[in-house]
């Protein structure tokens, strides 16, 4: 599968230490794959792996078929790959207006970014550092598609959002990827959100791949959430 993006037995990590070792696996247009694990086990590093970000000492990413594992992180995003941060990143002193056009100048993608989060049509001459949280991850990920993207990552969105906000996020993000047909990777503390939004789920033990298969295979082996992610499937 060319058009995708693929981790090939990738050891990676920050310096001279590795935090995730021997990941492989490929996501297609449309698919979306959750990453489950506890705090450390090397989730976020997967995704800064393909982005950049991780030293890859071992292995190799691609998107679109290409190596692209010694590239840097802009021309991965050409590529048609955006990465939504933990962190947000949300330039505070620019309003959102701003911010979105810093992703790009196209006004089809600016109405293309409201339409998916109307709030931020509402809040266009606000500045970043009024924005409520929601407000912010709303904005993050608008951000993120505003380059038009193939591939979207995100990093733990729905962190410190109230039930109510982080459900109307997921939701605006699976009317998005199912009606533009775009590949997702989720990193993810919320079980049940990723076991409802995923095709596929790859649960992160101790840097290692401790599961990767169906929501439903997941559940089926029982003992693996409560052990490499300390909760159970409820």
């Amino acid at each position: 599968m060319t058009d995708s993006i693929a981790w090939n037995a990738v050891h990676a990590g920050y310096g001279r230490t590795v935090a995730v070792e021997d990941i492989s696996v490929r996501v297609a247009p449309g698919e979306k794959l959750g990453i489950l694990g506890r705090n450390g086990a090397g989730k976020t590093t997967i995704l800064r792996a393909m982005m950049g970000d991780a030293k890859v000492h071992r292995g190799t990413v691609e998107v679109g078929g290409a190596d692209v594992t010694q590239r840097p992180a802009f021309q991965r995003n050409k590529l048609g790959v955006a990465v939504v941060p933990q962190t947000r990143d949300v330039f505070r002193s620019l309003t959102v207006r701003e911010n979105l056009l810093s992703a790009s100048a196209d006004a089809e993608r600016l109405d293309h970014a409201v339409a998916v989060f109307p709030r931020l049509g509402e809040r266009m001459r606000n500045l970043g550092a009024d924005l409520s949280g929601g407000e912010q991850q709303m904005l993050s990920i608008a951000r993120a598609i505003m380059t038009a993207p193939r591939f979207l990552m995100l990093d733990e969105p729905l962190e410190g959002l109230s039930p109510t906000v982080a459900h109307a996020v997921m939701d605006a993000v699976r009317r998005m990827v199912t009606d533009e047909g775009l590949g997702c990777v989720l990193v993810e503390q919320h079980v049940r959100t990723v076991l409802e939004f995923c095709d596929r789920v790859m649960v992160i033990e101790r840097g290692r791949c401790a599961f990767l298969g169906t929501p439903d295979a997941l559940e089926a082996e029982g003992t693996i959430l409560s052990r490499a992610v300390g909760i159970a499937a409820h």
